[in-house]
C-alpha cells in the first residue's frame, strides 16, 4: 500500500540511501553473512554500491568492491548490522563510499570508478559504520577502528589531504 515501487537488491545492508537528482545511492554486500545459520564463507564476501532511478526503481547500475581480507566474522554485533553500514555521500558530481578496511571509493554518477583510497586495515568485532562526509573539496572519513584517525581526502584525486590522529589510552 501506498508504495510507488520496490526494487530488490543484490543483498542486505543498513545504510541509509542518498538521493542525487533523479538517482538514488544505497549500499548493500552479498556473498557472506546473508542468513544468519548459514553465514558461508567470508572469502566470497562482497560489497555493492547501487544506483536506482528514482521514478521507477530500476538498477541503473550496481558496482561491486571485493572485500579486503580478513573480514570480522559473521557473529555478534556483525550479525545486527551486517558488512555494508556506512552511508554513502555525494557532491553532486560523484558518490562517495566507505566499506572499512577496504578503503574509500570515488564513483561518478555514471558508475566509473575515479579512485580509491586505503585509510587502514585493523577490524574490529563490530565493523564499520561511520559514513563519509563532504565537505568544500574534502571527504572525511572516520577511520578511528582501521588507523585510529579522522582522514581527509581530496575529492578529486583521493590523496590524503590531512590526518587527525586519535589519542591512545591504555585501558
Amino acid at each position: 500500500t501506498n508504495l510507488v515501487w520496490k526494487t530488490e537488491l543484490p543483498g542486505p545492508g543498513a545504510s541509509s540511501p542518498i538521493s542525487v537528482g533523479e538517482r538514488i545511492l544505497v549500499t548493500c554486500y552479498s556473498g557472506y553473512g546473508v542468513d544468519t545459520q548459514s553465514p558461508g564463507n567470508v572469502a566470497d564476501l562482497k560489497r555493492h554500491l547501487l544506483c536506482v532511478n528514482r521514478t521507477d526503481g530500476r538498477i541503473l547500475w550496481n558496482k561491486v568492491v571485493e572485500a579486503k581480507m580478513p573480514e570480522p566474522p559473521f557473529k555478534g554485533s556483525m550479525q545486527r548490522h551486517g558488512y555494508a553500514s556506512s552511508t554513502p555521500a555525494s557532491d553532486g558530481g560523484r558518490v562517495y563510499v566507505f566499506f572499512g578496511k577496504s578503503g574509500v571509493f570515488a564513483f561518478d554518477l555514471e558508475g566509473r570508478q575515479v579512485w580509491h583510497a586505503d585509510v587502514g586495515s585493523p577490524t574490529h568485532e563490530w565493523g564499520t559504520g561511520a559514513s563519509p562526509v563532504v565537505y568544500k573539496n574534502l571527504v572525511i572519513v572516520n577511520a578511528s577502528i582501521e588507523s585510529e584517525s579522522l582522514v581527509a581526502l581530496d575529492v578529486r584525486t583521493g590523496k590524503e589531504v590531512w590526518r587527525a590522529e586519535g589519542i591512545k589510552e591504555a585501558y
